[in-house]
């Protein structure tokens, strides 16, 4: 298995469809280094439901998209109390190991608070990336913006 866990972005210009190319590339990439077989799958934890973010909607809907295309099940979940429930995506993270997933893509609402889960994850060979946010964690590979000059662009749009 393979899971992701979001939090909340700003979208500037609709940019959807591109962040969906973007996640559907991350797929591949995961599925590249898990060596992805039918019978994995791959769950998106989200810091809250994506369907009220059109950009979050659009990560869970490629991925969904790409698991399909790949034969991987995938599993779109979110702690209940949303993008501050640190401790809900540790209880995901954790459940989810206990299903024995073979990988993680995470963007996570606190990366530091969520090392020790993914400690966990690593020392059990289960590969980990982490989306839009990192932390500080060996063996993690990061995929995201540099938030410097996207700030700087949404403030020059503004």
């Amino acid at each position: 298995m393979i899971h992701v866990i979001k939090y909340n972005v700003l979208l500037l210009g609709g940019d959807v469809m591109k962040f969906r190319n973007f996640f559907i590339v991350l797929c591949l990439i995961i599925a590249s280094i898990t060596n992805v077989h039918a019978k994995d799958s791959l769950a998106i934890i989200m810091s809250n439901t994506g369907s009220a973010n059109p950009f979050w909607a659009s990560v869970a809907q490629g991925a969904e998209d790409k698991g399909a295309e790949l034969g991987v099940d995938v599993a779109v979940l979110a702690p209940a109390g949303g993008e501050t429930d640190v401790a809900g995506q540790i209880a995901i993270v954790e459940d989810q190991l206990a299903k024995g997933v073979t990988g993680i893509a995470i963007a996570p609402t606190d990366p530091g608070a969520l090392v020790p889960a993914l400690q966990k994850a690593i020392d059990q060979g289960v590969q980990v990336v982490f989306i839009d946010k990192s932390a500080d964690i060996a063996g993690v590979t990061y995929i995201g913006t540099n938030n410097v000059p996207a700030a700087t662009m949404a403030a020059e749009y503004i």
